[in-house]
């Protein structure tokens, strides 16, 4: 059995976070079981394989456009034309890939697709229903439902774009696989006649070299960490109002934020350049940083602070337990899920008793995580890849 893993979306992007961080993972995974991983991706018509190493190898072109875009998103400028150099961008990614005209992939009895992206076209709809109609079984990884639970947070298009995700995968979906069991439940209440599964995403910590480790010299004193895409959903706006409020307390503190540019950013991005200008000694943004220094950050920090509203999992949360890091995070299900009695949750009010202002300043937030139990992710796609395989073999 071969099973064929859509990359379509991640391939040639150099961003390895969030689900091209799932998509790399499940690519360079060693099969124990009895069957083949290859990666393919939509040309418009068929499926193409394509070559493990390019799929998060982005062009020169791709990373000076990205390169443009750091610079100038949340600028003027860049508000006027973003309808355009999105288009832009689109139109040289499709001409980059059908520069490359690969044989398209013949689907042989028994073969599966794994769908570990979030694409939609009329065209991928239509195809993937007719490999369901000729026997071939299809599987979906689920990251989460946000932009239906959470339009505000999102760009319509988005939105929209997402809901005829949903929509289509009665079509050709034989079962989902979620990433947790908190997005398995919202999905099966959309629609219960969804099979639906769930799997936890797993983390590996590496051992960086000392030239990866923190040179910046506050950092060489105690810092609160944050990571994350800076977008609202992920509530920065709040660790910093709460920090402010620190600051102007007297509190020496340090806030740093780890996470590349994201959407609907431009009211954070005001605040975020606010900060670096008023406390340069306090506050600190990485945008971009490989996974050794994300790990080194992990390691030296007091605690790491996770925001959110609302998420399909919590990756950095499993991230900082597994590097022995105090977690702070709200309390919302998914983090309870994940997190469990290895975390401290605070409430969003910033005048109760368990708000992050009042946790911070009392120091009520060190846990020690000796119970938290690690999820390689070798073991977590072994898991995915072996329900898949169970799966197929018994249809």
């Amino acid at each position: 059995m071969t099973i064929y893993v859509d990359c379509t979306l991640s391939h040639g992007r150099a961003i390895t976070t969030g689900i091209q961080r799932v998509v790399k993972k499940i690519i360079q995974h060693q099969p124990e079981q009895k069957f083949k991983i290859i990666p393919v991706r939509f040309d418009g018509r068929d499926f193409i394989k394509i070559k493990s190493e390019r799929i998060h190898t982005s062009s020169y072109f791709s990373r000076f456009v990205q390169y443009c875009k750091d610079a100038l998103v949340a600028t003027w400028f860049y508000l006027q034309i973003k309808k355009s150099y999105l288009l832009l961008a689109k139109g040289f990614e499709f001409l980059s890939r059908s520069l490359h005209n690969n044989e398209a992939i013949r689907f042989e009895k028994g073969d599966v697709l794994l769908i570990a992206d979030l694409i939609h076209s009329e065209q991928y709809v239509k195809k993937l229903a007719g490999l369901k109609t000729t026997g071939h079984s299809i599987y979906q990884i689920a990251y989460d439902i946000l932009p239906i639970t959470f339009p505000d947070f999102f760009h319509k298009d988005d939105v929209d774009r997402f809901h005829k995700i949903v929509n289509s995968w009665p079509l050709y979906v034989k079962k989902i696989y979620a990433i947790s069991k908190k997005v398995a439940h919202e999905i099966k209440g959309l629609n219960p006649a969804l099979d639906v599964d769930y799997f936890y995403l797993g983390t590996d910590i590496s051992n960086s070299s000392p030239q990866n480790e923190l040179k910046i010299d506050f950092l060489k004193n105690s810092y609160f960490l944050s990571v994350g895409t800076i977008e609202p959903r992920k509530n920065h706006l709040h660790i910093m109002a709460t920090f402010r409020k620190l600051w102007a307390s007297g509190s020496d503190a340090k806030l740093v934020f780890v996470g590349r540019l994201g959407w609907k950013m431009e009211g954070i991005i005001s605040e975020i350049e606010k900060l670096s200008i008023e406390y340069p000694d306090k506050f600190l943004w990485r945008k971009n940083v490989s996974d050794d220094e994300l790990n080194a950050y992990y390691r030296n920090t007091k605690a790491v602070i996770c925001a959110s509203y609302d998420e399909g999992y919590g990756l950095p949360i499993v991230e900082a337990l597994t590097n022995g890091a105090s977690v702070i995070c709200s309390d919302i299900p998914v983090f309870r899920e994940i997190g469990s009695e290895n975390c401290t949750y605070f409430s969003f009010d910033m005048e109760s008793v368990n708000s992050l202002y009042r946790l911070l300043l009392e120091g009520r937030y060190i846990k020690s995580a000796s119970n938290f139990k690690q999820i390689t992710w070798q073991q977590a796609v072994t898991d995915l890849l072996g329900k898949i395989e169970k799966d197929a073999l018994h249809c």
